[in-house]
């Protein structure tokens, strides 16, 4: 069994957090390719999330949400001080999203859904589905960002209420299914901007390689038109595979989107948005910048961050 392992940091300052699982995605490839490095265990029997923690160490603990492979791709902490562990678990052959409370002493929540753990299949079809961002919005519900299975792999977005429930006040049913072209949409990121918007940061299939792609949906889920008038904007940053694998945003409400992008090596690469979704021509000469760091070696911005003067590190 592989265990979805969080490490969580909880210091006085009460900001640090970090989920993780024991392997990680570190290339960029095909979703559907199996890329992030996953090693399938015997399963076991399942049992309750709440009785099935371990701690060992200090400030380390373990969550078995399935019963084979459980994977964290994001955490997010509430004001409360609880956390939710975000990922996918592995049930019947395929990966469902999955997210897990905790109390900031590290014992699981069992007043979330049933048992402290929310999984299920929000795709059409038997296939791998993934939550790689989530954040808590200022009203307590929390959404839920990554890749499902439906005809295509898309970019799929789930709020859930504070108790663990599906939002049906989002969209129809608490999820939404977005094609931004004909073949592979991934989300990477989101933020939740302060007028309730939703921001997220992937890549989508287009022309024969991946590509940039920024998304912004309003608070209902529906996408927003007024962001490059179909609320998707795909930026291609170069004549091979590019994506983003991070987003940030500025004081200015504008999108950044940190990431990668080839040929011959991998460079590390970063493009801007205006809030109206358009590349801001004023960040380097066309609102995208790339760079490499290592010669012949794989650079890729898993994050980012925005000072308070605008600078971007």
């Amino acid at each position: 069994m592989q265990p979805l392992l969080a490490l969580v940091c909880l210091s006085a300052v009460s900001t640090g957090l970090l989920a993780s699982s024991a392997t990680d995605d570190l290339r960029f490839s095909d979703p559907d390719s199996y890329m992030d490095g996953r090693i399938p265990k015997t399963p076991t029997a399942d049992s309750p999330a709440s009785t099935r923690t371990l701690g060992f160490g200090p400030g380390l603990i373990t969550f078995d949400i399935e019963t084979t492979t459980d994977v964290a791709r994001s955490a997010a902490l509430q004001r409360d001080g609880r956390v939710i562990i975000a990922g996918h678990a592995q049930s019947g052959g395929r990966e469902n999203f999955a997210l897990l409370r905790i109390h900031a002493t590290g014992v699981v929540d069992t007043s979330f859904h049933t048992d402290g753990r929310v999984y299920h299949n929000p795709g059409t079809s038997n296939h791998d589905d993934v939550i790689h961002a989530v954040q808590i919005q200022s009203d307590g519900r929390i959404v839920a960002a990554g890749r499902a299975k439906n005809y295509n792999t898309d970019v799929e977005l789930a709020r859930y209420l504070s108790d663990g429930s599906l939002d049906t006040s989002f969209h129809t049913d608490g999820i939404v299914a977005t094609q931004v072209h004909d073949n592979t949409d991934v989300a990477r990121a989101l933020k939740v901007q302060t007028d309730g918007k939703l921001v997220v940061g992937g890549y989508t299939w287009l022309f024969g390689r991946y590509n940039f792609v920024v998304a912004r949906y309003l608070s209902d889920g529906t996408l927003d038109t007024s962001y490059n008038t179909r609320g998707t904007q795909t930026t291609l940053f170069a004549t091979s595979d590019n994506g983003a694998l991070s987003l940030e945003l500025d004081t200015l409400g504008r999108a950044v989107a940190f990431g990668t992008k080839s040929p011959s090596d991998w460079n590390i690469a970063v493009a801007r948005y205006n809030t109206n979704g358009i590349l801001d021509t004023s960040f380097r000469t066309n609102g995208m910048y790339s760079f490499d760091i290592g010669a012949w070696a794989e650079d890729r911005a898993q994050a980012g961050t925005i000072h308070n003067d605008g600078s971007i590190s």
